[in-house]
């Protein structure tokens, strides 16, 4: 079964209010209020589009597949690519429980990453 995980990719941009954020920009209190919670069965393309932008993801990294018993995949399927990690910590949480050591060590990856 397929469904939309808005919460993880909110939870890793540390968005504590995605509410706030989507209706910003523009979408409508219901469906703003819908996404923010992960209360959405349906999205239009648009607003997909608009949440990815603001995340800097794609689609996939949204969209979650959990397998059941009537429809077990071979272990080669594409959409075994969508099943990730239920719950995700904040990127902010886990700075926060780092050594300055593991801190300067991460920032000389991302300066490296980035000017590449």
């Amino acid at each position: 079964m397929l469904y939309f995980d808005f919460a993880t990719m909110f939870k890793l941009r540390g968005i504590s209010n995605p509410y706030g954020l989507l209706a910003s920009h523009g979408l409508a209190h219901k469906t703003a209020c819908n996404i923010a919670y992960t209360r959405i069965k349906t999205i239009r393309l648009e607003h997909l589009e608009l949440i990815c932008r603001l995340l800097n993801c794609s689609p996939n990294d949204v969209i979650r597949y959990e397998a059941d018993e009537r429809n077990i995949l071979p272990a080669n399927h594409a959409l075994l690519k969508l099943q990730h990690e239920a719950e995700t910590a904040s990127i902010t949480d886990m700075f926060k429980t780092m050594s300055l050591e593991q801190l300067q060590q991460l920032a000389a990856v991302f300066k490296q990453q980035t000017s590449s």
